[in-house]
């Protein structure tokens, strides 16, 4: 039986054309292999897109009998990826898991970190890669490609609707965005994320490798 597979891309002013074209030569493996939607949402907040697409995703399944959806791919606008690094992202939750990022960068100081994170006390920093390809279980990872269980999005919607998301600042006035507070909480609901570092992506706003 097909899974049921919902396509997700919070964007501000616009989409960048490698990013659509992209995923323009996705959605023929996407229909193939899935019962599907796509959902996008636009405006200058980032968190309130995100919000919204969650509250949007629980309304449909409440709103639609006989309809639950198992799995949900976040998409950043400025993202290039294929269809293959897709099945890679979403076989991890065949297989068990909850969510699972790709591999990306982005710069500071002339320096590549990886969009993926440890809890240093109250913050985070980014991870250090080695010489690995096996998935790494970290603390927090962006939302430019993430695959999760619906059953995620479910769990901390009971807890925190209508603001899945949310942003939290610092004593030292630094902030822990949106994406961080979101695995957070989904860590203290007892799920596990993962970083594949053999999906690596190219980021237009950050990094092309």
């Amino acid at each position: 039986m097909k899974k049921t597979l919902f396509v997700v891309m919070p964007c501000g002013k616009q989409v960048e054309w490698m990013c659509f074209h992209d995923l323009m030569k996705c959605i023929p493996g996407i229909v193939t292999n899935f019962n599907h939607g796509f959902l996008t949402v636009s405006s200058p907040y980032i968190v309130e897109n995100r919000n919204k697409i969650a509250r949007e995703l629980i309304s449909i399944e409440e709103k639609t009998p006989g309809v639950l959806i198992d799995y949900v791919l976040w998409l950043d606008s400025d993202m290039i990826f294929s269809f293959e690094q897709i099945k890679q992202l979403l076989n991890h939750l065949d297989s068990g898991k909850e969510i699972v990022s790709g591999l990306y960068f982005n710069k500071k100081n002339n320096e590549l970190f990886p969009i993926a994170f440890k809890k240093n006390g109250e913050g985070y920093e980014s991870i250090k890669l080695n010489d690995s390809k096996e998935l790494i279980e970290v603390d927090s990872v962006g939302f430019g490609f993430i695959a999760m269980k619906m059953d995620v999005i479910r769990k901390l919607n009971e807890e925190f609707k209508p603001r899945i998301f949310d942003n939290r600042y610092l004593n030292d006035g630094s902030l822990v965005g949106e994406d961080q507070v979101f695995c957070e909480r989904a860590i203290e609901k007892g799920f596990k994320i993962y970083l594949d570092p053999k999906i690596e992506l190219k980021h237009i706003k950050g990094v092309i490798p």
